[in-house]
């Protein structure tokens, strides 16, 4: 899941909702934190990941770290503003994007 460009260093960092275009390199990419090792199926890629379209299989009911939006009303929402934690996540996506991170 990746992130949708704009004009702002190429992504909607005021947006009301995180803005992924369903690129698939955070799900390919799971072997960068272990907090996704359930998820990892040996390889880095997520077990719910589906190739041929790039989506999540249970992307409905997908587990909550995997949930950007709900991860931060549920964890961190008296921690850090919703935007700098929006900030965070498309540099690591625009990383991902720019093949900087990716799984060793």
């Amino acid at each position: 899941m990746g992130c949708v460009n704009n004009k702002r260093e190429g992504f909607n960092m005021q947006a009301a909702h995180f803005k992924c275009d369903m690129c698939g390199l955070c799900c390919r990419n799971l072997k960068l934190s272990k907090v996704y090792a359930h998820l990892d199926m040996g390889d880095g890629t997520c077990r719910h990941y589906d190739e041929k379209t790039h989506k999540c299989l249970i992307y409905a009911n997908r587990p909550v770290i995997c949930n950007i939006e709900r991860y931060y009303r549920e964890y961190l929402a008296n921690v850090i503003d919703k935007n700098k934690y929006f900030a965070l996540n498309y540099e690591v996506c625009k990383k991902l994007k720019q093949g900087v991170l990716k799984n060793e």
